[in-house]
């Protein structure tokens, strides 16, 4: 149940699920049942995601310890809406939340352009805020391709994989764990979520909060999977991906094929 200043939010839908050992049906609410990840290093890691999962972790493990510390649902997760601006603030100040910070240092690494950088945090922010505080209000604002597959609920796999933002890619890496030790990397450096330059309104000001967030024309469209895509060099340092996320000609790689033990 959220605590939301002097809101309750109670359980709405649920799962049943059949526990063979106990021979009992347990009902709980949809947004209770977090992916299930692994406890300890993934055997199958490559150096990039070993690393991802190192900081994925620290940072869910840290959020949820300064809620059982006595911190307030909005004090650790923030507003709903990620401050955009803050990915050009360059101004020393402090103004930046602690969730927004974490998905902005997520895309600074890769070669994403502004757009993609944008979509990305926006899924991000929204899958971290659910699973820091699993509810019925996190769940709502939680995008359908960001919820956890069947199959992210019932094999082990690194928690990285529950950041990807394909459904299907998901999977794969989850299936196949093997493909967690080659080239993803590059596959996710290449990918790109459009904006047509020429619509308007890709971003709003918040009235509330004097903050700058996307409008929910943008949200709707980098929530449509249809519109995520990866290079077609990519997918050819990366074929298992091919056929699960939309690919595009015509780009060349800013980097070769990583090369990962």
């Amino acid at each position: 149940m959220c605590q939301t200043g002097r809101k309750q939010e109670r359980a709405v839908g649920s799962r049943v699920i059949f526990n063979p050992q106990t021979i009992h049906d347990v009902t709980v609410p949809d947004f209770c049942i977090l992916p299930l990840t692994l406890r300890g290093p993934d055997p199958f890691a490559n150096e990039f995601g070993g690393a991802y999962d190192r900081l994925y972790r620290s940072f869910l493990t840290s959020r949820r310890e300064v809620l059982r510390n006595g911190a307030s649902f909005e004090e650790v997760l923030g507003g709903p809406h990620v401050d955009v601006s803050a990915l050009d603030r360059r101004d020393g100040t402090d103004k930046t939340h602690p969730m927004t910070e974490f998905v902005i240092g997520l895309t600074r690494s890769l070669h994403y352009d502004n757009v993609t950088k944008l979509a990305l945090m926006h899924l991000r922010h929204r899958m971290m805020r659910w699973m820091i505080y699993p509810c019925q209000e996190t769940w709502n604002q939680l995008p359908a391709i960001m919820r956890p597959t069947s199959t992210q609920l019932q094999i082990p796999h690194p928690i990285w994989v529950d950041f990807f933002i394909v459904p299907r890619v998901r999977d794969m890496f989850i299936v196949q764990p093997d493909t967690r030790r080659l080239e993803w990397y590059t596959a996710a450096d290449s990918i790109k979520i459009s904006w047509d330059p020429g619509e308007k309104g890709l971003m709003e000001a918040d009235s509330s909060t004097g903050m700058t967030r996307l409008s929910q024309a943008s949200r709707s469209h980098f929530e449509n999977v249809e519109n995520i895509t990866v290079s077609e060099t990519a997918i050819t340092c990366f074929p298992q991906m091919r056929g699960k996320i939309t690919t595009r000609s015509g780009e060349v790689m800013p980097k070769m094929c990583y090369k990962s033990s």
